[in-house]
């Protein structure tokens, strides 16, 4: 149950504070690191793990939970969870206890936007597009907003995030509670009423197809790679390769999500109206003309040549890939449910593969060039898009697909 709950609502407060978490993570876990001697590294691995292995762990019982209708406690029970293992983390020193809250924490925080997912295709169906893309907007938001957080509120960032979660958690659970489940909860959950005699949700879906799957699951965690990588790893290319100044390489993150933000408002109107394969062939384009340009503004920036030059392709470039990448996580959903809805194990495998994605990222850039990685990036996601453009094609109209089965 989703719709007349609260709980949809209450997502779009949670993808922001998903945001700030993913921004205080980055940031104030250094103070964690400074004081406990704990390896920053391991931290985030730990939270890496917990967000890959969260949704394979939960994915069914998150599909119980929509099905009886009881979506406001399993959203309330989670977040708290989270925000015990935040409450945690200032407050432990041995390396284990705090690989333990993290991992927590990493869980929690997929365990979320897995049921998010789960909960807005089940209800919007068609719709679906248009509201994902109003989440990644919020997400971006808090994205930008967590390092000023942080620095504000310094070592007790921690305290501020979990009080934020606990406050949502209770208003939801509080709901739910006092006034209990929509009257229409069944009609909207099990519609349509040859539904209603089944055991659980994943009985009366008509799954996405393996085909479709399995380019879905590769592309979302190549995508993930590639948007990882220059978020968390731009400001470190720019100082440390090319020698930019502290206040002009962190313009290079900020402006990756502030590129982001044009297309997640556009989405909400144009998800309605094309395809959203179509967004996301697009989308490459951007991409594609983005990594050249950070590729060959390394170059110039390593040469004999006009540094002026080699700076604004560097920012252009940027700009180019938060564009085209804005339109990745909301439209290959999408995409992907034109053919049929995601079960509740599908739904967990893709979000662990957004999780791998991340996770994979947060390193990979550190071992190789940032530019190189961008680049092999945008050619591996041409190819598996335009290799399953029979499943995503590039222009249509914008229809839902009967994904119910046939009652016997």
């Amino acid at each position: 149950m989703g719709s007349g709950s609260g709980v949809l609502q209450a997502f779009f407060l949670w993808n922001f504070v998903r945001g700030v978490t993913v921004g205080i993570a980055g940031t104030a876990t250094l103070y964690v690191a400074e004081q406990t001697g704990v390896a920053q590294s391991l931290m985030a691995f730990s939270r890496g793990i917990g967000m890959i292995s969260g949704p394979l762990v939960m994915s069914k019982i998150l599909g119980k939970l929509i099905w009886s209708g009881e979506s406001q406690y399993g959203f309330g029970s989670v977040l708290a969870f989270k925000a015990l293992c935040v409450l945690l983390v200032p407050r432990l020193s041995h390396a284990w206890a705090l690989c333990l809250a993290f991992f927590g924490i990493g869980a929690a925080m997929a365990v979320l936007d897995t049921f998010n997912i789960m909960l807005v295709g089940r209800l919007l169906k068609a719709r679906s597009g248009a509201e994902l893309a109003k989440y990644d907007l919020c997400y971006g938001l808090g994205g930008m907003v967590a390092p000023y957080i942080a620095i504000l509120v310094h070592k007790h960032s921690w305290d501020v995030l979990a009080t934020v979660d606990l406050i949502l958690a209770a208003v939801v659970v509080r709901r739910r509670a006092c006034i209990g489940k929509p009257t229409d909860w069944k009609q909207k959950i099990r519609n349509p009423e040859n539904a209603g005699q089944a055991a659980s949700m994943d009985e009366v879906l008509q799954p996405v197809p393996q085909k479709v799957l399995r380019a879905g699951l590769t592309f979302a965690f190549i995508s993930q790679i590639g948007s990882t990588s220059i978020s968390a790893w731009g400001f470190a290319f720019t100082t440390k390769r090319f020698n930019f100044p502290e206040e002009w390489a962190a313009l290079v993150p900020s402006s990756f999500y502030l590129a982001s933000m044009l297309p997640r408002f556009a989405n909400t109107y144009l998800a309605r109206r094309i395809l959203a394969s179509t967004l996301v062939h697009v989308s490459l384009i951007f991409i594609a003309l983005g990594s050249l340009s950070v590729l060959t503004a390394s170059v110039l920036l390593t040469g004999d040549f006009d540094q002026s030059h080699g700076y604004l392709l560097m920012f252009v470039g940027i700009w180019l890939m938060g564009t085209g990448y804005a339109n990745h996580y909301s439209m290959l959903l999408v995409s992907m449910t034109q053919h049929g809805e995601l079960s509740s194990h599908q739904s967990g495998m893709f979000g662990s593969s957004i999780c791998f994605g991340i996770t994979v990222g947060l390193w990979l850039a550190g071992l190789m060039d940032l530019a190189y990685v961008e680049v092999g990036i945008a050619m591996l996601l041409t190819a598996i898009w335009t290799a399953h453009i029979r499943e995503f094609p590039f222009c249509g109209t914008v229809k839902q697909k009967a994904v119910l089965r046939e009652p016997p």
